[in-house]
C-alpha cells in the first residue's frame, strides 16, 4: 500500500491494481475475498457449530489446554499477557459487572428474609449478613459472589439453597462442627 502525506497526516492511498499482481498473488487475493464474503454470509451457522462442538468436547478441549499451558512456557506467557491486556482495557467494564453482582447479592439477601436466621437473633444489617450453605458448600460472601448459584439468581431468579447468618452465629456454627 502506498502512502502520501497530507497536512502532517499519513493517509493510505488505493491498493496496487490487479495488473501489477502475479497470477499467484491474484488467486490468493481472490481466495481471501471469497473467504471473507462466505464467512460474513454464514457467520451465525459457524458460531452455533463452534458452540455445539465445544459443548460436546468441553472436557477434552480443557484438558488439552491445561496440558499445553503447563508444558509450554511461551504459550503460558502469551496467555498471561493477553489476560493482563484484557483487564487493563476493560477496567470499567469489570467494575460495572462486579457492582451489578453486588446489587443482585443485596437483593437476594432481602428475598431470603433480610435478617439472621439463627434462633432469637435479630441482626438485620444487610452489609454484614453472610450466606451459609446448610449442605456444606463453599463458604464466605466472596466465594458466593462468584458462584454459579448467584449467577442463576441473577439470570433466572432461582433462589439458592442458602440461609443468612450474622458473622457471630456463622462462626459459632462452623466452630461447633
Amino acid at each position: 500500500m502506498h502512502e502520501s502525506c497530507f497536512d502532517g497526516l499519513v493517509m493510505p492511498t488505493e491498493t496496487v491494481p490487479n495488473a501489477a499482481l502475479t497470477p499467484e498473488e491474484l488467486r490468493y487475493q481472490k481466495r481471501i475475498e471469497y473467504s471473507r464474503e462466505y464467512y460474513q454470509k454464514h457467520r451465525e451457522e459457524q458460531l452455533s457449530y463452534h458452540h455445539e462442538y465445544y459443548q460436546k468436547n468441553r472436557e477434552r478441549i480443557r484438558e488439552k489446554f491445561k496440558e499445553r499451558y503447563h508444558s509450554d512456557p511461551a504459550f503460558r506467557e502469551n496467555r498471561l499477557n493477553r489476560v493482563k491486556i484484557w483487564y487493563t482495557e476493560n477496567k470499567g467494564k469489570r467494575g460495572r459487572y462486579l457492582e451489578k453482582r453486588r446489587e443482585a447479592f443485596r437483593e437476594l439477601k432481602i428475598v431470603l428474609g433480610g435478617k439472621c436466621t439463627f434462633n432469637g437473633c435479630e441482626e438485620r444489617d444487610l452489609d454484614i449478613l453472610e450466606p451459609h450453605h446448610p449442605d456444606g458448600k463453599k463458604e464466605g460472601a466472596d466465594s458466593f459472589l462468584k458462584s454459579s448459584e448467584l449467577t442463576k439468581w441473577i439470570k433466572y431468579r432461582i433462589i439458592p439453597n442458602v440461609v443468612l447468618l450474622c458473622p457471630t452465629h456463622h462462626q459459632k456454627l462452623h466452630r461447633s462442627k
